[in-house]
C-alpha cells in the first residue's frame, strides 16, 4: 500500500507577504472604481447568488504533505456539545470541563511552588519537573479517560508536596534521591513505550526493560530508608510510585514534547497530509474509529514567524491500515474552525505551496 506522505521535510522558506499585499492593493482599487460607477455597482448588487448543488461537481482541495506539531484526542459527545455551546454566535470554543479543572489545579500547584520557593531546592526542582510532565501528558492524552488520570496525578502531587513540606522533606537528601529515581523511572517508561515494534525479540525494548528492573531495585532500597524515618511519608511515596508504574504510553504516537524557550509545551513535528478542509495522519492508536470527533491541536505559522498551536474540531471520515505494521492512517474533515484557525490555515497552505513550487523550479534548473 502506498503511503500518503513524502519523506522530504527540507523546504526553503519563501515570503508571500509582498504578493499578498499586491493583490490586496488591486482589490481595494477595484472596489473604489466600482463604488464610483453606478452601473457596475447596480449590476453587482442585483446579481443573484447562485448556490452550487450538493449533487454537482466539487472543487478538489489542494492537499500537501507537511511536518507540523500535532496532538489530538477523541471527544465524548457531552464534551463536544459543551465546547460548541456558543460556537454559532462567537466562532470560539468554550474550554472543556477537564481543561478548566486542569487550569485550576495547576494554579494551586504553582502558588505552592512559589510560596515554598521550590526552585531553590533539589526536591523542589523535581516537583516542578513532574508538574510540567503531567501537564504535557494531559495535553498529549488521546482520550479523556487518560486526561482524568493525569489530573489525578496532579492532585496527588499537590498532596505529596504539602506532606513533604510539613515534614521538612524539601532539604532531606533521602527524599531528593527517591524523587530522582521517580524521574528516571518515568523517563525510562516513556522510552520503553516509544520503542517499535513491541515484540519480545526487540533488543532495544529488552534494554529499557532491564534498566527499569535495576532501577526498581535501587528505588526499593531507598524507600526502605525513608520508611525507617517516616512511615506515613513512605506510604504516600509508594502511592505515587504505583501511579507512575501505571502510566502506559504504548498506544501513543511517542511522547513529542520538546524544549522551547518561547513555548515549553510545543510538540515535535510529525508527518501529516493537510488541506483547507481536512487532515490525515498516521497513528499507533487503535481506539480511534470512523465518525469519532477529535479535538485537534496543530502548529501553524506564516512565513518565518513563530509557530502557533491552534485548535479545531474534526470528524474522522476514514481509518485504514497504514504501510507500517500496527499503524493506522486516519483521515478527518474539519467541522468547526475558530476564527484564527480559519484565517491562518489557508495562508499556511499558500506559503507551503510557494515553497514547493520554488523547490521544483530549483530542481529543474
Amino acid at each position: 500500500m502506498t503511503r500518503i506522505f513524502s519523506n522530504d521535510s527540507s523546504k526553503p522558506q519563501l515570503s508571500v507577504k509582498k504578493e499578498r499585499n499586491r493583490w490586496d492593493t488591486l482589490l481595494q482599487e477595484g472596489l473604489k472604481i466600482i463604488s464610483k460607477t453606478p452601473a457596475a455597482k447596480s449590476k453587482i448588487e442585483n446579481t443573484p447568488t447562485v448556490r452550487r448543488s450538493d449533487d454537482g461537481p466539487r472543487r478538489q482541495d489542494y492537499r500537501m504533505d507537511d511536518r507540523l506539531p500535532l496532538t489530538w484526542k477523541i471527544l465524548s459527545e457531552a464534551s463536544k456539545q459543551h465546547v460548541l455551546a456558543t460556537f454559532d454566535n462567537t466562532a470560539e470554543f468554550i474550554p472543556r470541563v477537564l481543561v478548566e479543572e486542569k487550569k485550576n489545579i495547576l494554579l494551586n500547584l504553582d502558588d505552592q511552588i512559589i510560596r515554598f520557593r521550590m526552585a531553590r531546592t533539589r526536591v523542589g526542582r523535581l516537583f516542578i519537573w513532574f508538574r510540567d510532565q503531567f501537564e504535557a501528558l494531559f495535553l498529549a492524552a488521546p482520550t479523556e479517560n487518560e486526561e482524568e488520570y493525569f489530573l489525578t496525578l496532579m492532585h496527588l502531587l499537590i498532596g505529596l508536596l504539602r506532606e513533604v513540606v510539613k515534614r521538612g522533606g524539601l532539604n532531606n537528601p533521602k527524599v531528593a534521591q527517591i524523587f530522582s529515581y521517580f524521574k528516571d523511572k518515568l523517563d525510562l517508561q516513556k522510552k520503553r513505550d516509544h520503542v517499535y515494534p513491541i515484540t519480545p525479540g526487540n533488543e532495544e525494548l529488552k534494554h529499557f526493560r532491564g534498566l527499569l528492573v535495576e532501577l526498581e531495585k535501587q528505588l526499593q532500597k531507598q524507600m526502605q530508608l525513608i520508611k525507617t524515618e517516616d512511615e506515613a511519608l513512605a506510604k504516600l511515596l509508594e502511592i505515587f510510585h504505583e501511579s507512575i508504574n501505571a502510566i502506559n504510553l504504548t498506544h501513543w504516537d511517542g511522547f513529542r514534547l520538546t524544549s522551547n524557550e518561547n513555548n515549553p509545551l510545543l510538540f515535535k513535528p510529525v508527518q501529516v497530509n493537510l488541506s483547507n478542509s481536512g487532515l490525515a495522519f498516521e497513528t499507533r492508536n487503535s481506539f480511534v474509529k470512523q465518525s469519532d470527533f477529535l479535538e485537534i491541536l496543530i502548529g501553524l505559522h506564516l512565513e518565518n514567524g513563530p509557530i502557533e498551536m491552534l485548535s479545531c474540531l474534526a470528524e474522522v471520515m476514514m481509518v485504514r491500515n497504514a504501510e507500517i505494521e500496527n499503524y493506522n492512517c486516519v483521515a478527518c474533515k474539519f467541522t468547526h474552525m475558530p476564527i484564527k484557525f480559519r484565517q491562518m490555515l489557508p495562508l499556511h497552505i499558500i506559503n507551503k505551496q510557494r515553497e514547493l513550487l520554488a523547490l521544483r523550479a530549483q530542481q529543474n534548473i
